[in-house]
């Protein structure tokens, strides 16, 4: 394709224009800015999406030597990939174009890597994938052969090992977070080292209760002891030590609090303090995840195991994709040029909830010197509606940003058009509640404007004294609902977790409501795998006699 090709089918087209004429100061001044770094705070209902995909044109129209696969765009899921490619083919007029951008998740990135420069992957071609039963099956092995001292040796009456499912979503969380076995076990150990430094700190000062007028004096001799024995450690795979992170949400107490009467200035502390320090059996105040040092510590151990099980057997499992292809870009300077070569203009969705192995990928196709701390990244994302958090450098990814890249642009939107006034007032009250967010702590307008003449009821908090009351509550509700003639299609039911989803089903079908329910099954749930399961550890128990 030619220059001249390139600049009329991004940029010239009439679709174009017209699209972007409709977007408001504060998203064209996003589509605009198509140099250097950049962090749009998008908040539910501002239109992220459209930004996008304009922005996709902007940059093809502004720089003619730019060709659609030299622009990256990094989503969370199939769905968002496949509607923003979309939106480049009717919204922006790329036409056939628009196959040709890299729009990826995460994961399928990481599978494109892989396939296109196959010469620095060769052991995962030859690995099988372990899936979720497998995966199962090595934890439960390995955990029959812990000690029975070991603090993560407790079984149900059927044999199921209580910590086995959180040693499970452990391991998954670390490879999320490229952290090995080993940085596991130095990071635990660090922050055993900072409760028995910050500890007898706070039991020195910390009052027993936040009323009285001696509460605050108190805090504030706590804190400036704190502050002044605050020494950090050295972060392990970029990830701040456990000090930091806690001398970080303590300072932003203070703050707050001295914006507050007097009578109020102890409600940040409150905050702070039921995050981060509860009693112990002799009443003296803990760090409140010093519990749980020795647990993960074990699960550490079983971490190492389950890792040279799955190695010896020629095995990998989902989430060592990324972490190979991370391990692949730290030791070959040739592949991270050839990423930083082809991918000119980076583009991430909902960036709130990239962990820290999506953002360290994000990283290894941005440092390139050339750059000087500046490249061509955009990221839209809002910390109040972040998802997944873990262990980090400040309180959120989206705060993280601006210590990433080199004076970056912030750009708010603050324009919604999906919600009516009554949503989003009741979403203010709510985000406002947020201690630690980047409005409080970057002074960001987050206050939405209304761009919609829908009309709604709003809001409504019920109360009820059980699960099975919500749940019938539901299904009577709706039914009501669609005998008063409600299209079915207009009425949606969120939770919080899918297994209350799940809960909910019966209750619908009892009251004959129709439904749209996908879920991805998980063979280990299904009624005859679990009796299947019961059966083979009963005949187990009784082969070694455990119940003769």
């Amino acid at each position: 394709m030619t220059e001249n090709d390139n600049t009329t089918t991004a940029g010239s087209s009439s679709i174009y224009k017209e699209a972007y004429e409709r977007l408001n100061n504060a998203q064209k001044r996003a589509v605009d800015t198509i140099d250097g770094p950049v962090l749009v705070v998008a908040g539910p209902g501002t239109g992220k999406t459209q930004l996008l995909s304009m922005r996709v044109g902007s940059i093809l129209q502004n720089d003619p030597t730019v060709l659609p696969s030299n622009i990256l765009c990094l989503t969370f899921t199939d769905a968002a990939a496949a509607n923003l490619r979309e939106r480049l083919i009717s919204k922006v007029g790329l036409g056939q174009e628009a196959y040709r951008v890299a729009i990826h998740t995460f994961n399928s990135f990481g599978s494109w890597v892989m396939t296109t420069f196959p010469e620095y992957f060769f052991a995962w071609r030859e690995a099988v994938t372990a899936d979720e039963l497998t995966t199962y099956q090595i934890l439960e092995g390995l955990f029959t052969k812990l000690p029975g001292k070991s603090p993560l040796s407790g079984q149900a009456p059927d044999g199921i090992f209580f910590a086995l499912k959180q040693v499970q979503n452990l391991i998954s969380d670390s490879k999320r977070s490229n952290l090995s076995p080993s940085d596991l076990t130095v990071i635990v150990k660090a922050n055993q080292r900072v409760f028995d430094h910050v500890e007898p700190i706070i039991n020195k000062y910390w009052p027993a209760t936040m009323r009285g007028n001696d509460a605050m004096p108190k805090i504030m001799d706590c804190v400036n002891e704190l502050q002044a024995a605050y020494q950090p450690a050295e972060p392990v795979n970029d990830i701040a030590d456990i000090a930091t992170i806690m001398m970080q949400e303590l300072a932003a107490a203070v703050d707050m609090a001295s914006e507050l009467p007097t009578r109020s200035q102890t409600k940040p502390f409150t905050e702070w303090k039921d995050s981060w320090l509860n009693k112990n059996e002799k009443g003296e105040w803990q760090c409140a995840a010093r519990a749980h040092t020795d647990k993960l510590l074990a699960a550490a151990e079983i971490y190492a195991a389950y890792q040279k099980v799955l190695a010896d057997q020629g095995m990998v499992d989902f989430n060592d994709q990324i972490v190979t292809v991370l391990k692949a870009l730290a030791e070959h300077e040739d592949l991270r040029l050839n990423l930083q070569e082809r991918f000119q203009y980076i583009m991430i969705d909902e960036y709130q909830d990239t962990n820290r192995a999506q953002l360290q990928l994000a990283q290894y196709i941005t440092d390139a010197p050339v750059h000087e701390g500046r490249p061509n990244i955009l990221a839209v994302g809002d910390d109040d509606q972040a998802i997944y958090r873990f262990q980090g450098a400040d309180m959120s990814n989206i705060a993280a940003f601006e210590a990433a890249y080199r004076d970056p642009v912030i750009i708010p939107l603050t324009e919604n058009y999906r919600s009516n006034e009554a949503v989003i007032s009741r979403a203010r009250t709510v985000s406002q509640q947020i201690i630690f967010s980047l409005e409080k702590q970057k002074g960001i307008d987050k206050n939405l404007g209304i761009n919609t003449a829908v009309e709604g009821i709003g809001t409504a908090v019920h109360e009820f004294e059980n699960d099975a009351e919500h749940y019938s509550w539901i299904a009577t509700t709706l039914r009501q609902m669609l005998d008063n003639a409600a299209d079915g299609q207009d009425i949606a039911v969120l939770a919080r977790k899918r297994d209350q989803l799940d809960a909910l089903v019966p209750y619908l079908h009892d009251k004959h409501i129709p439904m749209d329910y996908e879920r991805r099954e998980n063979i280990l749930e299904q009624e005859h795998i679990q009796a299947l399961l019961r059966l083979a550890r009963l005949v187990h128990l009784l082969s070694i006699d455990e119940y003769a």
